[in-house]
């Protein structure tokens, strides 16, 4: 029996409806089908000491790569449902996370990250490498508070870890100048991964197949699919007349 440790309500709404999307689309993202059982299992892989499941590096590639043709291909970069011809105000500044993170904390880890993600296409031949930090680049180009409410505690998490309790204090042991907050160091988006909560993870998840629903090439297939669909109903109607003329 699977573990049934995912809440219900609308987390397991959202669940459901982020694995049939990558299913359904499985052939713009070029994804092949996994069952909810696999998928449900590799948002509970949270140990910090491996690497993420496969499946969810290839979710994650599959989702960024849509949305890096869909830059490459020049119309304006795709925002969430909730933003569509509106002015995007993210109230940021007043974002405060642990041991007093702000989002100039962020800012040195994120933007460099966030200026590069678009350059290129995460590839098959080298198991997909950079996807964390292409993932960090995204988040800090794309999402907001009001839509990912806990994106900046993700992005910190991601990139930032406990420094270790000295055994005796020392001056390195103070406040980092670097980084604005007390007790924490930067780290690598592929060690931290791993780590985040399930619920994270599935809330990027579902952000991230919000923004690729609105590419081009998604909108494309989907539009192809129901105008092959229309047909087949329209072949499926006059066979019946004909059956009833026979």
């Amino acid at each position: 029996m699977p573990n049934k440790q995912l809440p219900f309500g609308d987390q397991f709404e959202k669940f459901l409806m982020a694995w049939s999307f990558l299913n359904v689309m499985g052939k713009p993202l070029g994804l092949s089908p996994f069952t909810i059982d696999d998928f449900e299992q590799a948002l509970y892989h949270t140990d910090p000491y491996t690497s993420p499941c496969q499946l969810l590096v290839e979710v994650h590639a599959a989702l960024l790569n849509i949305l890096v043709r869909d830059a490459a291909a020049g119309g304006e970069p795709v925002q969430p449902l909730a933003h569509t011809g509106q002015q995007v105000e993210n109230d940021t500044d007043y974002w405060e996370g642990n041991k007093g993170a702000t989002t100039e904390t962020l800012r040195a880890a994120a933007q460099d990250l966030a200026d590069k993600w678009r350059d290129k296409e995460l590839s098959a031949r080298d198991n997909r490498r950079g996807w964390e930090s292409a993932l960090v680049g995204c988040l800090w180009d794309r999402a907001t508070l009001d839509v990912l409410p806990k994106y900046l505690d993700n992005i910190l998490h991601l990139t930032f870890e406990d420094k270790p309790a000295p055994t005796r204090p020392t001056w390195s042991t103070g406040p980092s100048s670097n980084t604005g907050a007390y007790g924490l160091i930067p780290s690598k988006p592929e060690k931290r991964y791993t780590s985040l909560h399930f619920v994270h993870k599935l809330n990027i998840i579902a952000f991230l197949i919000e923004l690729v629903a609105q590419t081009v090439e998604v909108r494309d297939y989907m539009e192809e699919a129901s105008a092959l669909l229309t047909e087949v109903r329209k072949e499926q109607i006059e066979a019946r007349r004909e059956q009833r003329r026979m």
